[in-house]
């Protein structure tokens, strides 16, 4: 016998109406408001009627039922979907974590060599500006309490979900970065060193890691003579090449690479720092391929000539209080004409260096 737990609030106010039914079907009986001769009708008639509701009702049940089965269905496959793809993703997931700690190692390292260099900036290089833009896996790999979170499998499956997107965003904000590095290298070429500046700038800002952004916007601060900014921009690129990218050694160099040592040396010259631009075109021309070291030889000629100059002016000045009348003029001309004929081939050097964004 089914207990009272059976048996739904609906079902038993259907059993209190059939009670109610029952006794006012009696009651007509009694008092003659029901024809007997009807009753087998309206009898048949209430049976037609609770058919009716009770396949409604059992119809309703049945979907009720076939929902908390799809449910419970939904909830098997999204887990054999994150089995699949913790399988699917095991090795590319302990790729990410393994890049995400070589990360933090150069990271450190860049922090230590920072620490160490901040005597030497002419800026707030060295102060202000982080080579590493915030780390996107530092909230899978990076909780010091917790080291191995990497092994739970909640956290497991997250990462393993959210793979995709993260190599979503990353390519989003590379093509984005190089969309607006195109547009700044049109103006660079047309001349527009200014809108230039700020499209480099804009692409950094999409990806603070591109080499050949930052190398192009040290040419267009050279062309505007923003030489200090021109040498923290190299500089970022000779750092990202050592502590993130890990390709200053790759021989032949990547281009940007290459273009920095060069521009940082124009930049250093301008700046009177002759032995950093000596040591910077020294570096350039070990990893130059064949096709370049000409170019970088020309220059580095034309920075002793540079150099030279300078030591000769530094000398005329130190005679000029003895010279007097025409011999400190001719002292002083022949040395305007040599520094005119040095500062115009270099130039020219600069201007070969730098006219072009895609080539030395």
């Amino acid at each position: 016998m089914p207990g009272s737990n059976d048996y739904d609030e609906e079902d038993f106010s259907d059993f209190l109406s059939k009670v109610e039914d029952i006794n006012k079907t009696i009651k007509g009986l009694t008092d003659g408001s029901i024809d007997i001769d009807q009753l087998d009708k309206v009898a048949a008639e209430k049976e037609e009627k609770i058919r009716k509701e009770t396949a409604a009702k059992e119809a309703k049940r049945a979907a009720k039922r076939a929902e908390e089965q799809a449910k419970i269905q939904k909830k098997v496959d999204e887990r054999k979907r994150l089995d699949e793809a913790k399988e699917a993703n095991r090795e590319k997931l302990q790729e990410l974590k393994e890049s995400y700690y070589l990360r933090k190692a150069r990271r450190e390292k860049w922090l230590e060599f920072r620490e160490s260099n901040r005597s030497r900036a002419f800026s707030d290089y060295y102060k202000g500006w982080d080579l590493f833009e915030e780390d996107p896996d530092e909230e899978l790999f990076g909780d010091p309490d917790n080291p191995a979170a990497v092994q739970d499998q909640g956290a497991f499956d997250a990462m393993a979900k959210d793979i995709e997107q993260r190599t979503e965003q990353r390519k989003g904000a590379i093509a984005a970065c190089a969309k607006e590095r195109e547009a700044a290298n049109l103006a660079f070429k047309a001349g527009q060193y200014s809108e230039a500046l700020s499209g480099y700038s804009r692409a950094v800002e999409h990806f603070k890691g591109d080499k050949t952004s930052l190398a192009n916007r040290a040419a267009a601060h050279l062309k505007l003579r923003n030489f200090l900014s021109a040498l923290d921009d190299c500089s970022r690129v000779i750092e990202i090449a050592t502590f993130l990218d890990n390709d200053i050694k790759q021989r032949p160099p990547p281009p940007p690479v290459l273009k920095a040592y060069v521009r940082r040396a124009a930049a250093q010259a301008e700046l009177g720092r002759y032995v950093e631009a000596a040591e910077d075109l020294a570096t350039a021309l070990a990893m130059a391929p064949e096709a370049e070291k000409a170019e970088i030889k020309r220059q580095q000629s034309i920075l002793k000539l540079d150099l030279a100059a300078a030591k000769a002016e530094a000398a005329i000045e130190g005679k000029g209080s003895a010279s007097k009348g025409e011999d400190a003029k001719l002292a002083a001309d022949e040395h305007q004409a040599l520094r005119s004929r040095v500062r115009e081939l270099l130039d020219q050097i600069h201007t070969n260096a730098d006219s072009s964004t895609s080539t030395l």
